[in-house]
């Protein structure tokens, strides 16, 4: 049986950085052992050196770059690049071929069976890319045009792939809701989670100081203003209490955050860290007093998984797949946007925390539901009965 696996969306190591990167090597880091089938990858012409370091038991197909023209015209360059992966895709003699991220990119029907992840269905629903922020693209009024695109090429996923996983499943029935003629190909496989096995490293600067903790992207969705403002509502209960930020700068931490925190006076107060290692990570989550993830909208959501895991004590929003996700194993507060619950809920745990017993048996919960090995089979199964049934 022979697959391909396309990666072809990861193209630069910035990218590699990114969770529907480290959601495909965290697939290939655990099936690398324990498969029967002939697996190769489909590599960006500018991450060969990169992925042939990371991989090199696997054969890899390399998938050309588009000229340096092309890259420089907006929206065509989007056209051709989807119908050149489909063309280069169709010269290939595979059984079938597994993408890990959907974009608009690999959306094309092919010859051999596909099966595809769905992370979520935002980008048909909310225009947060960079370039919608633009002042031409609001003066042109394409929000509109740009969210039908969208659309249109979940659309193309949904009908051109065999299977579909969806990473929750209140992604999978949001799926199903969207395009119910196509529900029965829809299976839900959650994303596994995978913790460094390395000693964690202390982060000097937080030893023995009590802290709250948030790791995620500084994105408006991601809702951390609301978290913000619950700080400093219960700052002058908890003097020594500081609110730590893990995630690089973004426009919308720079001029809305910020503002916010200089406006309540508590900058002293709040340690923003733009990146960590995996092992400072991991002590920055068994240490701190509270984790907290007040999304808005969220299609899976690993880092409140990896601090329950850890031993943190996690307090997160409803929204969307994290009810299904942290198992109602978790604190919550709702609605998403108040400050004033989610303040009552940090009290409540600082005031009477959880014992450790009851934290170990949360993190044994998780480790169990989100073992990666499991789930990286379940994703392998899922790819070879398309190729089966077809």
């Amino acid at each position: 049986m022979k697959i391909l696996i396309d990666i072809s969306y990861i193209t630069s190591e910035q990218k590699s950085k990114e969770s529907v990167a480290i959601y495909a090597f965290r697939f290939l880091d655990s099936i690398k052992k324990n498969n029967g089938c002939k697996i190769d990858l489909l590599v960006s012409e500018e991450m060969i050196s990169f992925i042939k370091k990371r991989y090199p038991h696997y054969e890899i197909i390399t998938y050309p770059s588009i000229k340096p023209w092309i890259k420089s015209i907006p929206y065509l360059k989007g056209i051709i690049k989807t119908f050149k992966w489909k063309n280069f895709i169709n010269m290939l003699d595979y059984d079938v071929i597994y993408i890990p991220f959907s974009w608009s990119g690999n959306s094309l029907k092919t010859k051999i069976p596909k099966v595809v992840t769905i992370h979520d269905l935002r980008p048909m629903r909310f225009a947060e890319r960079a370039f919608t922020s633009s002042k031409w693209f609001r003066t042109l009024g394409l929000k509109h045009i740009y969210l039908k695109c969208s659309k249109f090429f979940y659309t193309c996923h949904c009908k051109n792939a065999n299977k579909i996983i969806g990473i929750s499943d209140y992604i999978a029935q949001d799926i199903k809701n969207e395009w119910p003629e196509y529900a029965n190909k829809v299976q839900t496989i959650y994303n596994g989670v995978t913790l460094p096995t390395e000693l964690d490293i202390p982060i000097e600067t937080l030893v023995g100081v009590p802290y709250i903790l948030y790791v995620n992207t500084l994105a408006k969705y991601k809702n951390i203003i609301t978290l913000i403002r619950a700080f400093a509502i219960i700052k002058d209960k908890y003097p020594t209490l500081k609110l730590v930020v893990v995630g690089k700068s973004t426009d919308y931490w720079t001029n809305i955050v910020v503002p916010e925190i200089n406006n309540r006076c508590i900058a002293d107060r709040i340690c923003h860290i733009k990146y960590l290692s995996d092992e400072q990570l991991i002590w920055a989550y068994k240490n701190a007093k509270i984790f907290i993830t007040p999304s808005i909208h969220e299609g899976f959501g690993y880092t409140p998984i990896e601090a329950a895991i850890c031993g943190a004590p996690v307090i997160s929003s409803r929204c969307d797949s994290l009810p299904d996700v942290t198992a109602n194993k978790v604190t919550y507060f709702d609605p998403p946007t108040s400050e004033e619950n989610l303040a009552e809920k940090i009290e409540s745990l600082l005031d009477r925390p959880k014992t450790k017993n009851e934290l170990q048996e949360i993190s044994s919960f998780f480790k169990e539901r989100y073992d990666q090995a499991h789930q990286s089979n379940k994703i392998l199964e899922c790819v070879l009965s398309s190729c089966n049934s077809n």
